[in-house]
Parts: structure tokens; sequence; C-alpha cells
């Protein structure tokens, strides 16, 4: 089964943990450990290693994208951007799957194959239930 990494808007978390159990259910890991919340004594600095570990780890990144509009509203950091930008940059040496479910937020979320970058174009889905039918197959393909 697949490590997954979730990325969203911080105040998404609690939406995040019922995802998170449903992956679980079905044999996946969450790798998201910001989902705990689990900072105490932790530095800005170290939280962000802590998330680029797990984004190094998972085998799928899943983009909970909005519009960009939330962000120039001052209503997130867009700090899942940097994930989804960490997670394209390392996708030539640790490949992954990157799927977003919601708007495309940016240019980059309509990056199509680049195989000179070893880039696979990330996948767009509508629902959550399109997430998990696509991490199944991407993992039955695996497996051939």
């Amino acid at each position: 089964m697949a490590d997954i990494y979730l990325a969203a808007r911080y105040n998404r978390r609690d939406e995040l943990h019922y995802h998170r159990e449903s992956l679980e259910g079905r044999g996946h890991r969450s790798v998201s450990d910001w989902l705990d919340g689990d900072a105490i004594g932790m530095t800005k600095s170290d939280i962000a290693i802590r998330d680029l570990r797990g984004i190094m780890g998972a085998d799928v990144l899943v983009l909970f994208a909005e519009p960009m509009a939330i962000y120039s509203q001052g209503l997130g950091k867009g700090g899942m951007f940097t994930e989804f930008g960490f997670a394209l940059g390392i996708a030539k040496h640790s490949p992954k799957l990157i799927v977003f479910l919601g708007v495309n937020g940016n240019i980059f979320s309509l990056i199509e194959q680049c195989d000179d970058l070893g880039i696979d174009a990330p996948l767009h889905c509508g629902s959550w239930a399109d997430v998990l039918n696509v991490i199944d197959a991407w993992e039955h393909e695996a497996t051939l």
C-alpha cells in the first residue's frame, strides 16, 4: 500500500482527518504529520523540515487546491504550494504520483509530461472518490 502526503491549508486539518481515515481504511498510510498538530517545542524550521521529510517519504502527494483568491484575502499562506513544488522538484529522483483535488491554483498545476525533467503530469480530480480511484489504479499499475 502507498504512503500518502495530504497537502492543504492548515485550517482544513479537521476535514483532512476524515480523508486520512478513509485512506488508512484502504490500507494506505498517511505521512502527513502536520495533521496531528504536534508541533509543541518545534521551531517553524523544524516543522517545515518535518513536512518536507514526509513528502520525501511519500509515494503520493494529494494537494487540496483552492482558488488563489483565498490567499490574496489572507485566508491562507499557501504552504501547500511549496509542498507541491518540492514534490515536483524531487520527482526525477523519487518518483511520485501527484494529484490535485479541486481547482488549478497556478500555472505549475498545469504542467504536462516532461521527460527530460522526470516529471509526470499531475492528475486532476473533482472529488475525493476520484482521488481514491486514481490512487488504486496507480498502485495496480505499479504492481504489473
